[in-house]
């Protein structure tokens, strides 16, 4: 993880993956080393969270050479292994034996818990926390996207006759204006309610669930969603799009994980996003607003920099 220390054009904090062998050192740091320039660092903080501390030192100090041409100063870095951190620059400490902390009782942990937030123990326990929890509730759901399917079909044609274009865009502009009041009363229910999960998606019906998943099929409908987005409702928005994921059968995943993705970033939980784009990739490797994420997470663009879509640049509605 490397986080802004001191001043910056764009303060941010950027969490990757350690690098799986030496070969692929070079390009991870490359790359957050040419964010942390673009974004005018001058010093940062590294935490490296692995139990392997010949690893650590490697990615340590490719990182201190790499930030160096860009005139950017390692101010400190740590080792972190779950229950002890080592130094490796800029703080004191035993290098061999470390330092005991506990994540249960670090300030974040209990802010977060006050918050109504689930802390989960790993990156794997919050992804896993994306899937199915109740298989008999997915093929419901199922059932009802089905349903919801064969009638955007009959909308878009005539009783035993041709293709309907202007039917099927009513119906279209309809499943559009029903998704924004929807979705709207269920960030109204949830407002003052954390991240629970029952002022999200939990709270929709198996019938609204389905009928809510067919309509982001379309990306006008989507858009629609998307659009509902600021910065001070994004975690009511994590709230109502991951427990529609959870609930969600792989084939209509892609759009909603994507638009919980979007959200978490723009709450700031950039483990989350990424969590979220996994679960999109599954069901749709391909998914171009999941691409757009992806980007502005490797970027490390701020959330400061979303404006939110405003009615009338959305084609739904348009005239």
């Amino acid at each position: 993880m490397l986080l802004t220390v001191g001043g910056a054009t764009d303060p941010f904090f950027a969490r990757v993956d350690l690098p799986s062998g030496p070969d692929d050192v070079e390009v991870v740091v490359e790359d957050l080393c040419e964010v942390a320039g673009r974004h005018g660092l001058r010093s940062v903080a590294l935490v490296l969270f692995t139990d392997d501390g010949t690893a650590a030192r490697l990615v340590h100090d490719a990182f201190v050479a790499g930030l160096a041409t860009r005139a950017v100063d390692v101010q400190l870095a740590v080792r972190a292994d779950g229950t002890r951190w080592f130094p490796l620059s800029g703080l004191r400490g035993d290098p061999h034996e470390g330092e005991e902390y506990d994540l249960a009782t670090h300030p974040f942990t209990l802010q977060a818990m006050v918050e109504g937030r689930v802390v989960h123990a790993s990156r794997t326990a919050l992804g896993d926390s994306l899937l199915p929890a109740d298989p008999d509730e997915v093929e419901r759901v199922a059932a009802v996207v089905e349903h919801e399917g064969d009638r955007l079909v009959a909308a878009s044609r005539q009783p035993l006759g041709p293709p309907d274009p202007e039917g099927a865009r009513r119906h279209l502009v309809a499943e559009g204006r029903w998704v924004q009041q929807r979705v709207r009363r269920l960030l109204a229910a949830g407002e003052g309610a954390g991240d629970a999960v029952e002022a999200g998606g939990g709270a929709l019906s198996d019938e609204d669930a389905g009928r809510l998943l067919v309509g982001l099929l379309s990306i006008e409908v989507r858009d629609v969603a998307w659009a509902e987005m600021t910065r001070d409702n994004a975690r009511r928005h994590v709230a109502l799009w991951s427990g529609l994921v959870r609930r969600a059968p792989l084939d209509v995943l892609a759009p909603p994980a994507t638009l919980l993705a979007f959200a978490a970033w723009l709450a700031g939980d950039g483990a989350l996003a990424w969590c979220a784009l996994d679960r999109a990739k599954e069901a749709d490797p391909d998914y171009s607003m999941a691409a757009l994420v992806e980007r502005a997470l490797t970027c490390a663009v701020p959330p400061s920099t979303w404006e939110p879509l405003k009615e009338e640049h959305l084609t739904l509605f348009a005239a």
